[in-house]
This record gives C-alpha cells, structure tokens and sequence, in this order.
C-alpha cells in the first residue's frame, strides 16, 4: 500500500474525522486490535498536540496525516503549520501521571516502536514520526499477542 495523505483544518470537530480516517484505513489492512489501539492512541495524540499546540486552533493552519501500511511497518506523520518549538519539546520537564498536560509526547514514545520530531520541510511547523513493528503481534490460535 503507497503514502495516504488526509489532510484537515485546525478545528475541533477535525479530531474525530482524523480518528475515523485512520481506523477505516488500519482495519481494510487486517491490523490486529492491539496494535491498532497503539497505533491510534499515538496517532491522536499528535493530533490532538498539532491542533492545541502547534496550530492554536487557527482553523487557516492545515494538519496532515500521513499514513503508511507495509507488510512489517506502519508509519505515521503528523504534520502541523504551528511555529515548531524544538527547543521547547528538550527542554521540558518530564511530565507527572496526575498533570493535566504534557503527557503526549510521553505516551506516544511508549506506544511507538520509532519516534522522530523535527521541523517539517514542507511546513515549518513540528512534524512527529512515528512507526510501528508488525511483528511485534504474532497470530496464536486466532489470538495475537503483543511482544514488546
């Protein structure tokens, strides 16, 4: 399967669209429902992150998604039009499990097999990579189990 691209408007309403678009897609290729919940928790927090804080809601910025389904590996980008604070996403302080922000980036390194931030060359905003092993889920007797 080549490069899918979706692309959307920084609006909340875009959320569950870009959530939808990506499930549909991950379903059609047989994902096994373990890795799709990886996938997809990853996936919309980047999400979630380009819209609040890459593209404060400025429905004029654009967010794409660009999804990639081979045998072995499933990448995904997310790309936003924000101003792409690298310097920022170091020098962070690691988040605490009771804040009421700054968890995604944490949560999509541990759902992750690979993750890349860096400043889009299309956009100038922050582009987040992420890819996933399919080989981490191996079919036993009609179940599939998750290695880590």
């Amino acid at each position: 399967m080549g490069e899918i691209k979706f692309i959307y408007e920084s609006v909340l309403e875009s959320e569950g669209r870009a959530y939808a678009d990506v499930k549909k897609i991950l379903q059609e290729n047989g994902i096994p429902a373990k890795a799709m919940y990886h996938i997809m928790l990853a996936i919309s927090e980047a999400f979630t992150n380009a819209l609040i804080h890459g593209n404060n809601y400025d429905s004029a910025k654009k967010i794409e998604i660009r999804l990639n389904v081979n045998p072995d590996t499933i990448s995904a980008d997310v790309i936003d039009e924000g101003l792409c604070d690298l310097k920022a996403l170091k020098n962070r302080k690691p988040s605490i499990s009771t804040d009421e922000g700054g968890r995604g980036i944490d949560l999509i390194e541990k759902m992750a097999d690979e993750l890349e931030v860096r400043k889009s060359k299309d956009t100038g905003g922050m582009q987040v990579s992420m890819k996933f092993y399919r080989d981490k889920y191996e079919n036993k007797k009609g179940h599939f189990v998750y290695r880590r």
